[in-house]
C-alpha cells in the first residue's frame, strides 16, 4: 500500500461540490502537483514521527531528489566529460539550492535589462489607428543624403565579411575569391571541433600570402552546435577579433570597414560585387540591415528552457523566464543570424561594456535555446541603434519540413530539443540548379544554403553575376541596350483570367484575375477569355512578372494555354503579384 500527500485545495472548483450529477473537475494546480506528489509508504510515514530532523530530513530528501536524480542521469547519458556534468550540476543547483536559500532568486526571476531603445514599445494589439502590423515590418532606414551619413562613391565602401565555416575549406575559399575587391576584408572562424582542424590549417596557410584574408585564431575557435549559444558566440569572436580585443591578437590595431556583413561557408553572392556595394551603399554608413520579427516573442513560459551546451551538446535543465518589457524591462525578437551592420553597431556587441543591454543579455543569451534566431535583434531592438534599423538582411532563404515533421527515427535528435519530441526546429534546405530562378528573380545580394559538394549551381550563379557585372559597367558607360525580353506578361494587354487546366472544367475553377478594365465574358469558352473587374475581387486581382530570364514563355492564342520552352538551366518561371 501507497499512501500519496498531495496538497489540494478544494475552492478553486469551478463545479458545484455539491451536485453529484456534475464532478468537479480538477484544476491545473491539482493536475500539476500531481506530476511532482511524494509517495510514501506507511512504514516510512511512521519513520517520519520517530526520527529525529536530520535522519527525517535524509529519509525526505531522498523521495524529494528522485526526479532530479532520473533526469541527471538522463543527461549525463550525453554529458560523459568532468567539465560538462560539473557544469550541469552547477546549473541546477540554482534552482534546487534557491528553494534551501530564501534569499536567493531563481535565475533571471527579477532580473531587470537596460532596454536604451528610444522608440516607443507598441501594443500589438491594439495598434495606434493608420499602423498596421505590415507597415511596422516594412520598416525602412534609408533618410535624405542630407539627414545621414553616405559614402560619396561605392566603389570606395570598404566591406568586412565574416564567415562562418564548418568542414571543408574549399567553399570558404571560393566565397572569398568571390566577393574580394580592393578594400574588402574578410575574418573567418572555423569551427573548433577535430573533423575542422585539416580545413583550419589549410585556411592559415591560404590566408598567409592573401593579407585581406584573416583566421581567428586556435585559442578563440569556438565548438559551434545547433541550437547552441556556441553559434553567436563564434560570431562574436570575429567581431572581438575585427577591432583588435583578442588577448595576444596576430592585430594590434582594428580593421578598417565602413559595413559587417555575416555570412557563413555555405552561402554565395547572388548579384554582382558592383551591385552589392551599390545596394548597401544606397542606405546609410549606419544602418542596419537586420531581418527581425517585430511583434515580440512571447513564448509561454512552461515551453521556454533554460539550456547548458556543453560536450557539444545542449542540455534542458529547467525554465527560462521569458523576457518582456514589463516583467524584465525588455523584450525578445525572433530574427536572423546573417546581417548587414554598421561599424558601430559591431564594435558595440564585440566590447559588450558592463551597463549595456549586450553585456547583460548575453548572460541570458547562453541559456536560450537557438540563441543565433534572437540575439542580434533583440539586441538591436533594446539598444540605442534601433532607430538605425532597415528591416531586411538581402539573405535569400528557403525552407521546407519541419524535423518534427520527419519521421522520428530518422529525426536529427539535435534539432528536437524541447521536452515534447513533436517540437522541432528546422534548417535552411538546400539550393540546386532547380532553384536558380528564384535567385535571379530575388532582390537579395546573397543567398544560403549550398552544398559544398554542387558546384553547378555555383557555376551558374557565377554565369549570372558576371552577365549583370557586364551589364552595370556597360550602363557606366553608356553602351547598354535593354534586351528585348524573350518572355511575354503581357498576355494580351488587358484583363485576363488565368485558369489552372486541370480545373477548367471543374464547378470550381482555380483562376487568378488579372488587370483592371476588361471585356465582359462569362458566356462558354469564358475560360479562354477575361471578366469584368468588378467579377474580380480586389485582392484577387494580379500581376505576372517579371519573369526570370531563361526560357520561353508564350500564350497560345488560339487556345489560351500558356506554353513554355526550357532555356539553358531551367523553364521559364514569373513572380505573380497581388496588385
Amino acid at each position: 500500500m501507497v499512501i500519496t500527500l498531495v496538497l489540494l485545495s478544494s475552492i478553486a472548483h469551478g463545479n458545484d461540490d455539491n451536485n453529484p450529477q456534475h464532478p468537479p473537475s480538477k484544476t491545473h494546480y491539482e493536475i500539476e502537483s500531481e506530476k511532482v506528489a511524494l509517495n510514501f509508504t506507511p512504514g516510512q510515514l511512521e519513520d517520519l514521527a520517530n526520527l529525529d530532523a536530520v535522519e527525517a530530513t535524509i529519509l525526505v530528501l531522498d523521495k524529494l531528489t528522485e526526479s532530479v536524480h532520473d533526469r541527471l542521469a538522463t543527461i549525463f547519458e550525453k554529458a560523459t566529460s568532468a567539465e560538462c556534468r560539473a557544469k550541469i550540476a552547477t546549473n541546477f543547483a540554482y534552482w534546487i539550492k534557491a528553494i534551501g536559500n530564501e534569499d536567493a532568486a531563481l535565475p533571471f526571476v527579477g532580473s531587470y535589462f537596460h532596454n536604451s531603445c528610444p522608440e516607443p514599445h507598441l501594443d500589438f494589439d491594439n495598434l495606434p489607428e493608420g499602423v498596421s502590423f505590415e507597415s511596422i515590418m516594412h520598416r525602412t532606414y534609408q533618410p535624405p543624403r542630407d539627414e545621414a551619413e553616405y559614402i560619396e562613391e561605392s566603389k570606395d565602401l570598404k566591406i568586412l565579411y565574416g564567415i562562418l565555416m564548418h568542414g571543408g575549406p574549399n567553399s570558404t575559399i571560393r566565397l572569398i575569391e568571390t566577393l574580394h575587391e580592393e578594400g574588402h576584408t574578410f575574418v573567418v572562424h572555423v569551427d573548433a571541433k577535430p573533423e575542422s582542424d585539416d580545413a583550419y590549417d589549410l585556411l592559415l596557410r591560404y590566408a598567409l600570402e592573401k593579407p585581406h584574408v584573416h583566421i581567428i585564431p586556435q585559442d578563440y575557435r569556438v565548438r559551434a552546435n545547433w541550437g547552441g549559444y556556441s553559434m553567436v558566440n563564434a560570431t562574436i569572436q570575429i567581431f572581438k577579433y575585427s577591432f583588435a580585443l583578442l588577448h595576444d591578437s596576430p592585430i594590434d590595431t582594428p580593421l578598417d570597414f565602413h559595413k559587417f556583413v555575416h555570412l557563413s561557408a555555405s552561402s554565395y553572392p547572388i548579384k554582382s560585387n558592383s551591385e552589392i556595394r551599390d545596394r548597401i551603399a544606397s542606405y546609410p554608413l549606419d544602418a542596419n540591415m537586420v531581418m527581425t520579427m517585430m511583434k515580440p516573442l512571447n513564448p509561454d513560459p512552461h515551453a521556454f528552457n533554460y539550456y547548458v551546451e556543453c560536450d557539444d551538446a545542449v542540455h534542458r535543465i529547467y525554465r527560462l523566464p521569458p523576457l518582456t518589457e514589463k516583467t524584465h524591462g525588455a523584450e525578445l525578437y525572433t530574427s536572423s543570424q546573417w546581417f548587414i551592420i554598421s561599424r558601430e553597431f559591431a564594435e558595440y556587441m564585440a566590447r559588450a561594456e558592463r551597463g549595456t543591454f549586450v553585456h547583460d543579455y548575453m548572460q541570458y543569451a547562453q541559456h536560450a535555446v537557438v540563441a543565433d534566431e534572437t540575439f542580434f535583434g533583440t539586441v538591436l531592438r533594446n539598444s540605442e541603434f534601433c532607430t538605425k534599423h532597415h528591416n531586411k538582411n538581402y539573405m535569400h532563404l528557403q525552407f521546407d519540413r519541419w524535423e518534427s515533421d520527419i519521421e522520428s527515427k530518422e529525426r536529427n535528435e539535435r534539432k528536437c530539443l524541447s521536452p515534447d519530441p513533436n517540437r522541432c526546429g528546422r534548417s535552411p534546405t538546400l539550393l540546386t540548379r532547380d532553384d536558380f530562378f528564384a535567385l535571379e528573380l530575388s532582390d537579395d545580394l546573397f543567398a544560403r544554403k549550398f552544398s559544398d559538394d554542387d558546384t553547378e549551381i555555383l557555376d551558374i550563379i557565377d554565369e549570372f553575376r558576371a552577365g549583370n557585372e557586364m551589364k552595370v559597367r556597360d550602363i557606366a558607360a553608356g553602351n547598354y541596350t535593354e534586351k528585348v525580353p524573350t518572355v511575354d506578361t503581357r498576355f494580351e494587354g488587358h484583363g485576363t483570367l488565368i485558369t489552372a487546366k486541370d480545373t477548367v472544367d471543374s464547378s470550381s475553377p482555380l483562376c487568378v484575375g488579372l488587370g483592371s478594365t476588361v471585356v465582359p465574358t462569362l458566356s462558354q469558352g469564358w475560360e479562354t477569355g477575361a471578366v469584368i473587374q468588378e467579377e474580380v475581387l480586389s485582392n484577387n486581382q494580379f500581376e505576372v512578372g517579371p519573369c526570370n530570364s531563361d526560357g520561353i514563355l508564350r500564350r497560345r492564342p488560339d487556345t489560351a494555354q500558356m506554353e513554355s520552352s526550357r532555356g539553358k538551366h531551367s523553364s521559364p518561371h514569373c513572380l505573380i503579384k497581388i496588385l
